[in-house]
């Protein structure tokens, strides 16, 4: 009985989440969108739609986290490690400095600043046992849904970033607000549906075209360069040191035209040299600092009592080092340390895709507050377990104490 009991949940679990996140993506941002495309000037620092849609996320969140607990009383299995309890506490370390030294609403944005990582620290098992064929198709409808909101809004919407061709809005963002983002998404969802339909060559060649078309009229040069390496990699059809030394010279070429490519003067100049002073005026402030947790967000940013700063974080290093001060290296040597350990069960070869969009994304990107993507990647990775998922869900249903062993 109980064993038929822990085998429905292990078909179910998860279930709800990617139809939920396409839900509440688009219903976070379509009333900003929705303005713009009336006429509304554009404006990141405001909302305006009803709060309720713009905590989405953060119900989203708690959900997770509760599920996962939930998944770890039942298979009396404990969702992470020794490890990740000790990041736990660096982290709360960092809160409470920040909550004598700031105040309350710092503290709270540097905590859902980090939530994301934690739901990363513990989602193991959770991961392995989404089922991950209506997990394909979630975000396949995720990113079709997007690139059709961009060829409409090609036709209807104003040019808030510009014109290109002769008076065609330039980059149209679909349902997101910043085109950064829009890219940032169709690169996640590729990601995941490469490791979700990793044995469908189809499939993942479909997605990447997908998230290429979405970067190009997205006009992200991060999206550009990171879709082209994905499409040159899935079409390869297998991993093989040939297709990453070609991925990797197309991308170089790729990025050093991107200025043609984009449409955008002195493109790469501006905005690359940009972040490397960004990155460079945290470290000088980060190493000496211990009480900035929760400023180096952009919720941070916009508190008036945030001010330590005159400059937006718009990476995901320069609000590690920021946000963590002292601490950083530290909390950098206990996460290498739970990848060296905890992590062993992860494919490798099959999660580059999700390792891949995370690392050049982190440059240009705070990631841990770009939702859904800082959720999507960290189930990614964790969906490419070693251990096929039907045995995987076997071992974690009949056997739950035990640990696979590589």
């Amino acid at each position: 009985m109980l064993n038929r009991q822990m085998g429905r949940t292990s078909r179910t679990v998860g279930a709800w989440l990617l139809p939920l996140i396409l839900i509440a993506t688009v219903l976070q941002n379509y009333f900003d969108i929705e303005a713009i495309l009336n006429g509304a000037t554009l404006n990141l620092t405001a909302y305006e739609g009803p709060i309720i849609f713009k905590i989405l996320k953060d119900i989203i969140y708690l959900t997770l986290l509760f599920s996962v607990a939930w998944l770890a009383l039942q298979t009396k299995r404990w969702p992470t490690s020794t490890t990740a309890v000790a990041f736990g506490l660096v982290l709360l370390i960092s809160f409470t400095i920040s909550l004598a030294l700031n105040d309350f609403i710092i503290a709270a944005i540097g905590l859902r600043w980090a939530t994301p990582l934690v739901i990363f620290l513990v989602v193991r098992d959770f991961s392995a046992r989404i089922n991950p064929k209506p997990a394909t198709l979630w975000l396949l409808l995720g990113m079709l849904l997007c690139l059709f909101a961009q060829i409409y809004q090609l036709f209807h919407m104003p040019p808030i970033y510009g014109e290109i061709l002769g008076g065609w809005p330039a980059r149209t963002p679909g349902f997101f607000l910043a085109p950064n983002s829009t890219a940032f998404f169709a690169c996640s969802c590729c990601a995941c549906i490469s490791v979700f339909a990793n044995e469908k060559y189809r499939t993942r060649l479909f997605a990447a075209c997908v998230a290429l078309l979405i970067c190009l009229l997205a006009q992200s040069g991060t999206g550009i360069v990171t879709a082209t390496v994905l499409l040159i990699w899935i079409a390869k059809g297998r991993f093989s040191t040939p297709s990453l030394v070609a991925a990797t010279i197309i991308g170089a070429l790729v990025f050093f035209n991107l200025d043609t490519i984009t449409m955008r003067e002195d493109f790469v100049a501006v905005s690359g040299g940009n972040r490397v002073e960004v990155f460079i005026d945290t470290l000088a402030v980060a190493l000496t600092s211990i009480g900035n947790f929760g400023i180096y967000t952009n919720a941070g940013t916009l508190q008036e009592n945030a001010f330590a700063i005159d400059f937006a974080a718009d990476s995901l290093w320069a609000s590690w080092f920021g946000n963590f001060g002292i601490l950083a290296p530290l909390q950098l040597a206990i996460f290498a340390l739970f990848l060296l350990t905890d992590m062993r069960i992860v494919n490798w070869r099959v999660a580059f895709p999700c390792v891949l969009v995370f690392l050049l994304f982190s440059m240009t990107t705070i990631i841990f507050e770009a939702f859904p993507m800082n959720l999507l990647l960290g189930i990614g990775i964790w969906s490419s377990q070693k251990i096929p998922r039907p045995t995987l869900n076997k071992v974690l249903r009949l056997a739950p104490h035990v640990r696979p062993v590589h």
